[in-house]
């Protein structure tokens, strides 16, 4: 990773270059026949948006949310603030969204967001159940959904993924049951609700879900998640495509919005085995009722990945688990039907969370106080 110290706005910020390189459709190279030749791309920071080192005023917590609408504006929710801060191409803020409370446009807690067709911008509190949708350009409070939990298979809703013309799509997911060690449901699901919050289609797309340990006590539950258990993944992206599958293994299904098409691919990358050292300080790091059973329980084995990025010129990125000991992440981008098109990698404190355009958008940590900075960086070629 190369350091550049910035001018202006983010004098101490460092610029991160990550190598991207594209392997499609390439010509062999001319002193190595037979071989391929590979383009390599840099990821520059554009701007960081809570680096104090740099002088930001912005203290950001927990970050929940981002998202970027078509005229590059970024869209932040944190744990420290119950709004959204909306931010200019430039990383200059323009704008806040909403607050603290139960009234239109307020929020009980922190929501998550999503940008649908002609950016209007929709806001998911998972605590009370309710989705708001503001407006695009003056950001306005137009409308809000109140959506229930599903009785007949004990599921909650539990993310926001699109606007559709049918419906909202949304996430939902299995809870724990009080004197039961079992989830409510074995599966997570994709349900479509209607515009008055009732479910049209109970199932529009359907993974196992996540393994999860609980201890039962009386009438309450501890539930801890299972550490490296394998976990379901649901992503939608501008171009409308539902993304989904577990990552015990590369194995994606697709489904586009307005069809009803759907399309799977494969990409073969074996798992990673867990070392006797990661097992032993994951236990450690449990809460003392819970070692024993991560002893009996703890795979053999990691996920394949770790996150799936859908862009907006149909491909998809997919965040590949970690060895023990590396200090970056790779990135796969595939397209369509699953061809490997290139490969990044990032320092190991980057969460890459949103591709659009020419940009990339995401989080790291400040190594020195592990701090959340949200940053945007520039795809050169």
């Amino acid at each position: 990773m190369s350091r550049v110290i910035k001018s202006g706005r983010a004098t101490a910020a460092v610029v991160l270059l990550a190598t991207v390189q594209f392997i499609g459709a390439c010509q062999p190279a001319e002193d190595q026949p037979g071989s391929l030749q590979t383009s390599v791309l840099a990821l520059k920071e554009a701007y960081r948006i809570g680096d104090e080192a740099a002088g930001d005023s912005v203290l950001l917590g927990a970050v929940r949310g981002l998202a970027v609408d078509s005229r590059g504006q970024l869209y932040i929710t944190d744990s420290g603030f119950e709004g959204i801060r909306v931010y200019s191409s430039d990383g200059v803020q323009v704008d806040q969204i909403g607050r603290e409370g139960r009234g239109p446009g307020e929020f009980a807690r922190t929501p998550t967001m999503r940008i649908g067709v002609g950016d209007s911008l929709y806001a998911w509190d998972s605590y009370a159940h309710q989705l708001s949708i503001f407006a695009p350009h003056d950001h306005s409070f137009v409308s809000r959904l109140a959506v229930g939990l599903s009785e007949s298979d004990r599921l909650y809703p539990s993310e926001f993924l699109a606007a559709t013309s049918r419906g909202f799509l949304l996430h939902y997911s299995p809870f724990f049951s009080a004197g039961s060690d079992e989830l409510s449901s074995k599966h997570a699901r994709v349900k479509l609700v209607d515009s008055n919050g009732t479910v049209v289609d109970e199932s529009v797309a359907e993974l196992p879900r996540r393994e999860g340990l609980a201890i039962a006590t009386g009438n309450s539950v501890t539930a801890y998640g299972l550490p490296f258990a394998v976990s379901p993944h649901f992503a939608i992206g501008s171009t409308q495509v539902l993304y989904y599958g577990s990552d015990d293994a590369i194995r994606i299904a697709s489904l586009p919005l307005q069809g009803t098409n759907r399309g799977e691919f494969t990409v073969p990358i074996s798992p990673i085995p867990l070392t006797d050292a990661e097992r032993e300080q994951t236990i450690a790091e449990a809460p003392d009722d819970f070692h024993g059973l991560l002893r009996e329980r703890l795979p053999a084995v990691k996920p394949v990945f770790s996150r799936l990025v859908p862009d907006d010129a149909g491909r998809l990125w997919i965040e590949l688990t970690q060895r023990e000991g590396e200090e970056s992440r790779t990135w796969l981008i595939v397209d369509d039907a699953g061809i490997e098109i290139a490969r990044a990698s990032v320092p190991e404190n980057v969460r890459l969370r949103v591709v659009q355009g020419s940009r990339a958008y995401g989080t790291m940590t400040d190594e020195a106080t592990g701090a959340p900075i949200v940053a945007a960086w520039d795809i050169l070629p």
